[in-house]
């Protein structure tokens, strides 16, 4: 059974796997208000993604085989580069979205938990954003 904690993705089952961006800070173009129009703003990334691992012990060709068809964090890198090149995003969560339909769009993703935090937008606060959760 996959569960939630308060601050990520908690998988306590044998047989899967947890690939993890964490801490990314890219530059992104985002929001709705109008001091937000045209100004690059730095976002942080952190994304937990649940994959179901090969089961029981396997040999060379096979472990070959399952990387071949596994999972690869740069799903979500990629995902998120092409966003940030692409100009101006209204929310944070239409970024989310899409860094949601990319994995799920992968066969053995079976859920996944993302937070994205505006930084240094509000003096007395690290950071402002939206965490999210989705499952297949």
């Amino acid at each position: 059974m996959l569960t939630i904690t308060a601050d990520c993705l908690t998988v306590p089952t044998a047989g899967v796997t947890v690939a993890e961006v964490k801490n990314w800070v890219l530059p992104f173009q985002v929001g709705i208000l109008p001091e937000e129009q045209g100004v690059t703003q730095p976002l942080r990334f952190h994304v937990r993604v649940a994959v179901a691992s090969p089961q029981g012990v396997l040999n060379q060709a096979d472990w070959q085989q399952a990387l071949d068809g596994s999972f690869d964090y740069r799903i979500v890198i990629n995902t998120l580069q092409v966003l940030a090149d692409s100009g101006h995003t209204n929310l944070l969560e239409e970024i989310a979205s899409v860094v949601e339909r990319a994995c799920l769009g992968h066969p053995q993703v079976l859920g996944l938990w993302l937070k994205i935090e505006k930084l240094g937008l509000l003096p007395n606060a690290e950071s402002i954003g939206i965490e999210r959760t989705t499952w297949r």
